[in-house]
């Protein structure tokens, strides 16, 4: 429950974070559909991965619209390079649905989070957390 309310306490925030123009970017993805897991933070410039477990989810749909779900039970799902492992649909609840645009190196959801892309593969919400592409589950 801490995560939650710290995550809606950052979006509160973000309008407030500034960034900066010259971030080194790697590329974006052709398609933002599927799911994308929580598998960090982006500190100081630097990303850090350093989260055990996945607690937080975002789903892509075609549609432009973006799901965010969270862990609501116990179990020990991680991301190893680029899989889920140990996932399943029914440990996550979703907690919102919101508007998504993508625009150059740049991710907008809804006006809540800007984010900017590290690769085709990874992106960052300003002043938070590291999102990656899910190719699957193990």
């Amino acid at each position: 429950m801490k995560k939650i309310f710290l995550l809606f306490a950052a979006i509160s925030l973000i309008g407030f974070c500034a960034c900066s123009d010259d971030d080194d970017n790697g590329g974006t993805p052709a398609n933002m559909e599927g799911l994308w897991a929580n598998i960090g933070e982006y500190v100081n410039g630097k990303p850090n991965y350093y989260y055990n477990q996945v607690e937080d989810l975002l789903e892509f749909k075609s549609d432009g619209k973006v799901a965010y779900k969270v862990l609501v039970q116990d179990k020990p799902v991680k991301y190893e390079d680029g899989y889920l492992v140990n996932y399943n649909s029914s440990y996550y609840s979703t907690m919102g649905t919101f508007t998504y645009t993508k625009e150059g190196d740049k991710i907008k959801i809804a006006n809540l989070l800007t984010g900017r892309f590290l690769s085709s593969e990874q992106f960052y919400v300003e002043g938070g957390a590291i999102y990656g592409k899910v190719k699957g589950t193990k």
